[in-house]
């Protein structure tokens, strides 16, 4: 079976956090801010990523779905 394809112009924009979504940079805050004034501070930052549109994200980014393996419960110890 073949590696799937990351779509890497969507792997640049979006970002995953810990609690499982995705955080994303606003619009228009890239150049020509002396004109905006105020309203460029803001645009600052990241948010979040509308749940409408996750499902999109998911599929341009194979290797990055929801389903996460628990972590291995550590062995117990053996006392002799």
């Amino acid at each position: 079976m073949p590696k799937m394809k990351t779509r890497k112009s969507v792997a640049k924009r979006f970002k995953r956090t810990g609690s499982g979504g995705f955080k994303r940079a606003q619009a228009y805050h890239k150049h020509e801010l002396s004109k905006m004034g105020q309203a460029a501070g803001g645009l600052a930052g990241t948010v979040m990523v509308d749940d409408s549109d996750v499902g999109r994200i998911l599929k341009a980014l194979p290797y990055n779905s929801r389903r996460r393996r628990p972590n291995p419960a550590p062995a117990a110890k053996q006392e002799a």
